[in-house]
């Protein structure tokens, strides 16, 4: 519980210091007084996130402290857990918008002050009634009414659907790699086999090339060298020049008769040209065959062609980058054919897991099923004490088709009248008749599911007269689960609060007071007639504080 507030330079408090004393503590105050002031130092504490205009105009800094009587606190490490059961929370603001949040005198985010405050406080305006019409509220305010046990299965359920989900996600990003992998590695299969036949080395096509134009440039020479033989010795069809220059020398011998000299350069001759020739021959006898060359050039240019379609199937430029291709291609290629009984094993525990969440739904369903029935009947208790003797609270729960974290359910909060069938309460038109069931539902939940600190903004408006002591009532009996703090107009609720305070303004400043018993009368009386002089309006609420020890 709050049990102490100190606020300093917001809204149109300069300063206050409040101590609070009981579980039901009123504060009322003439309209444009500054009670909202203290409902903004509040929203503050709870951790909601800080506005320019919260600031007292023309200061620069605003302050609003809190000290809690608590226990522990859910989520916060150990240095900001409360110290022999008091746990103070500090906000300060600034004029730049600026704000800084403290948690037993240590800085902390404000997502981590907001968190904490989830569950220990929440401030209840004449508007929340408006979180009724919303179909997850209603759904959650079940769920809160059945406890551990409920809240056991929806967590499981939970856990399970994104389990499914999750194993859904796997699979469809294991289609999507598959599909990648295929487009990317299109022709890798052929690639694989040709590499594989190929066997490069990062130097292959360097070193092909090379012995390509080697074998090429052998071939040439060798018809070179045949061409000169064969003119040389001649061939079936003609002679050669051997042939010739042994004509000449019988010609020569023929026109000259015995000549040594030139007999012997005839003769000289011809054996120069035979020793020509026979090292033509030799030559040629000691390399490749033209066929081994054409042959040997026909491999080199098929190695080369299909290196070369392996690098476009690849699209690379290199052989270390198409060996790197390789590598990776053999491994993804191996992977695709892998990857099918592994989807097919995920398969199966998908269609496992669908039973399993569609089971689990299924028994979420029927425990709200017996748990609407039961808050069903406690609200109405509730309702009934607060004067809506003719309306009854009906919970429908609707079946929906497709499954989601929280069930396969849409959970409705029905009126009934005597006098109409059931319709959901987003058709209320009266705020008052809201707020009541908003009220009948609190006052029914669990104690642990209720805040430690319940802040009430004016929720009696649309209410009066006897609606209005109902409400009070209820107030007061919900105020032995938690602490309320009450902002209100209504003199009948105020009357049974354990603790008052009053809002008054002198100039542009705001004050907060705590009330005697007897300035309590006199505040009171004023609530009811507008002015404190009137002797029946000062009886009357003497007789309303008096229900107070009833």
């Amino acid at each position: 519980m709050l049990e102490e507030l100190h606020v300093k330079n917001v809204g149109g408090i300069t300063t206050a210091s409040l101590r609070f004393k009981g579980n039901f503590i009123a504060i009322t105050g003439e309209s444009g007084t500054g009670k909202s002031s203290l409902v903004r130092a509040l929203e503050l504490l709870a951790g909601k996130r800080a506005q320019v205009n919260y600031l007292r105009v023309g200061k620069a800094t605003g302050e609003v402290e809190g000290a809690f009587l608590a226990d522990n606190i859910p989520s916060l490490p150990e240095e900001l857990q409360p110290q022999e059961g008091t746990w103070v929370v500090r906000r300060v603001i600034t004029s730049e918008g600026r704000s800084k949040s403290y948690i037993q005198g240590h800085v902390v985010p404000l997502n981590v002050l907001s968190r904490a405050m989830t569950h220990f406080m929440h401030i209840q305006s004449q508007f929340s009634q408006l979180d009724l019409l919303d179909e997850n509220n209603q759904l959650d305010l079940l769920d809160s009414y059945g406890g551990a046990e409920l809240m056991k299965k929806k967590i499981f359920m939970s856990n399970i659907f994104h389990r499914a989900v999750e194993m859904e996600r796997k699979i469809q990003d294991l289609y999507q790699k598959r599909k990648d992998i295929e487009e990317r590695y299109n022709g890798a299969l052929e690639l694989i086999q040709l590499l594989k036949s190929l066997n490069p080395s990062p130097s292959s096509e360097y070193e092909w090339e090379n012995e390509l134009r080697m074998v090429k440039d052998a071939l040439n020479r060798r018809e070179e060298l045949e061409h000169i033989l064969a003119v040389l010795e001649g061939g079936m069809a003609a002679g050669g020049l051997e042939g010739e220059l042994q004509s000449i020398a019988m010609r020569l011998k023929s026109l000259l008769g015995s000549n040594e000299k030139i007999d012997q350069a005839s003769q000289r001759a011809l054996i120069a040209l035979q020793e020509l020739i026979r090292q033509i021959r030799e030559i040629l006898a000691t390399e490749a065959s033209p066929e081994d060359l054409q042959h040997r050039q026909e491999e080199l240019e098929s190695k080369l062609g299909r290196l070369r379609k392996c690098k476009r199937i690849a699209r690379v430029s290199t052989v270390e980058e198409l060996a790197e291709y390789y590598s990776t291609a053999e491994r993804e290629m191996s992977w695709l054919s892998e990857s099918l009984a592994e989807i097919e094993v995920m398969r199966e525990k998908l269609n496992k897991l669908k039973k399993d969440v569609s089971q689990h739904a299924l028994d979420l369903r029927s425990s709200r099923v017996k748990i609407a029935r039961q808050l069903e009947e406690a609200v109405n208790s509730h309702l009934k004490d607060l004067g809506m003797e003719a309306a009854r609270l009906t919970i429908n729960i609707e079946e929906m088709k497709k499954v989601r974290a929280n069930g396969a359910e849409v959970v409705t909060f029905m009126i009934e009248t005597n006098d109409s069938s059931p319709v959901p309460v987003s058709r209320i038109a009266s705020g008052g008749e809201l707020s009541r069931i908003l009220l009948a539902l609190q006052m029914a939940l669990p104690e642990g599911t209720l805040p430690k600190l319940l802040v009430v903004d004016e929720v009696e408006a649309g209410l009066g007269g006897k609606a209005a002591l109902l409400v009070g009532l209820k107030l007061k009996e919900l105020s032995t689960k938690c602490q309320i703090i009450l902002i209100t107009h209504e003199a009948t609720i105020a009357s049974l609060a354990d603790q008052h305070f009053r809002v008054t303004k002198e100039g542009e400043e705001s004050y907060v007071r705590e009330l005697s018993d007897d300035e309590r009368v006199q505040e009171i009386a004023r609530m009811l007639s507008g002015t404190s002089e009137i002797k029946e309006a000062l009886m009357h609420a003497e007789r309303l504080l008096g229900l107070r020890e009833k």
